[in-house]
Formats: structure tokens, sequence, C-alpha cells
């Protein structure tokens, strides 16, 4: 408040706006590294490129702080990530056609009755959820499978 009252406006912005960062890396070092990629690791990716030249040449930078001075130097291009291209399936046109089948295998009764499984199967058609109870040691054979289809 006191540098607002006395500067004004001005005092409101900080005082480090505009002079370079302490932490910034010399120039010499960019031109060094972007000279060696030219000339000894042209076709390397940036990270790469960063384990070859803390490995052979003793310089260790970040492989995004190399991206970047290449992609600068315009010896590297920035990779555009693509969404995934999803196309929704069309329903099939009979009950039964394409089943989903899911199972729990559990202890329901923690050891005090027979073990049961709790399955349920979902039609893509009609996009119904039937139960189905069944003994875990028991699986489903073809014919539950057809009955199944058969009563949906």
């Amino acid at each position: 408040m006191k540098r607002i009252r006395q500067e004004g406006d001005k005092g409101i912005v900080h005082k480090s706006r505009g002079k370079e960062s302490s932490r910034k890396l010399p120039k010499k070092l960019t031109d060094k590294v972007v000279h060696l990629y030219q000339q000894k690791y042209q076709g390397f990716g940036p990270t790469l490129f960063c384990e070859k030249l803390e490995e052979i040449e003793g310089i260790h930078i970040s492989d995004e702080t190399a991206r970047k001075w290449l992609i600068q130097a315009g010896l590297w291009e920035k990779k555009i990530k693509h969404k995934i291209y999803r196309q929704w399936r069309s329903r099939k046109e009979h009950r039964g056609e394409m089943v989903q089948m899911d199972g729990s295998h559990h202890d329901w009764f923690e050891g005090r009755g027979s073990g049961r499984a709790d399955n349920r199967r979902r039609d893509k058609r009609t996009r119904a959820v039937r139960r189905i109870r069944q003994g875990i040691g028991r699986t489903l054979g073809k014919e539950d499978i057809c009955s199944l289809t058969a009563k949906s």
C-alpha cells in the first residue's frame, strides 16, 4: 500500500517485470546445444538427445528445455495430439444377437452356505439387464446361453 501511495498506478507492477530471469541458461549453452544437435544428433528426439548430451557431452538439460530450443531453431516440430475417433455401433436387429455377460464370484454367505455367483447379462439391442444366479463351481454351458437368449 505504501508503494502505491508513493508511485501511484506504477506501484502495482512487480519490480521484476521485464527483467531476465536469474535462472535463465546462458545463450552460449543454447547455441552449443543447437549446434551439437545439427552436427551429431540430427534426427534424434528431444528425450534421447538429452540422454546422449549427458552421457557423451556431459551437458545436463531437461528434455523440455531441449525441445523448446529445437523448436525455436526450427529443427523440431511440435507434435499435435489427435483425438481418438470412435464410432457408435448401430443397434443389433434381433434380441439376443449380441449379449454382454459379467459376473461376480464372491462368497456371499461367508462360508455358511453354498457358494453363489452373481452374473448379469445385457442385451445390446434392448439394453435390458438380466440377472442369472448360479453356483460358483458351475459354469454356463452352451445350452444355458441358448436358453437365455431364446427366453428374452
